[in-house]
């Protein structure tokens, strides 16, 4: 439940800030605006005009006038055409919108594998460092029993190869652990360090 969450969060972050998914909703406005503007280029429209003059006679003013107007603009018939300007303006704007929530949804997947993939990593650097300590363990264990006399060199040698494979792995985890930190970071489009710590706190 607490994976879900965080994931779910995170959805919602990355639909915010993705640039993608931004520029898919941008179109889908701008086809929906088509679509009123081809409803509304058969009806009639009325606008104000207003005009201020000032009469002169041999350089002197004789009087100030003003007049003002209404002017009602009514479209030819032309066929058909707007309806299916109209039909056309509609049919681009529902191919937006289906765009807009392909996005939607690839953003979705696109932060559910990365976060997967950071908590796979994050539990792989636990499982490295638990590996380290007990190499560590084991190898001065073996080195204790060789310098008493009673461990042989090759328990000592296996034991430091042990402990050399388990910082090796230990390296790689906590490596792929920032690739897949950089990881979720595309996904979201934008994400501070600061989130990235607080979403793993024991990471590296």
């Amino acid at each position: 439940a607490g994976f879900e969450a965080d994931v779910a969060r995170l959805i919602e972050e990355a639909r915010a800030k993705r640039p993608d998914l931004a520029a898919a909703e941008a179109q889908h406005r701008a086809a929906r605006a088509n679509v009123e503007a081809a409803k509304a280029a058969h009806l009639p429209t009325l606008s104000l005009g207003m005009g201020v003059g000032r009469s002169q006679i041999a350089g002197q003013q004789v009087n100030d006038n003003s007049s003002i107007g209404l002017t009602l603009t009514i479209p030819l018939f032309s066929g058909f055409s707007t309806s299916y300007k109209v039909h056309a303006a509609e049919a681009q704007a529902e191919a937006q919108a289906a765009r807009r929530e392909q996005v939607r949804l690839q953003v979705a997947l696109e932060v559910w594998n990365a976060y997967a993939n950071l908590a796979t990593a994050t539990q792989s650097v636990k499982t490295a460092e638990e590996l380290l300590e007990s190499a560590s363990q084991s190898e001065r264990v073996a080195a204790g029993r060789y310098r008493a006399g009673v461990g042989s060199i090759l328990d000592l040698l296996t034991a430091q190869a042990a402990l050399a494979g388990a910082r090796q792995s230990r390296i790689q985890a906590g490596t792929n652990w920032y690739v897949s930190r950089a990881g979720l970071a595309q996904a979201m489009g934008a994400l501070d360090a600061g989130l990235l710590t607080t979403l793993s706190p024991n990471s590296p």
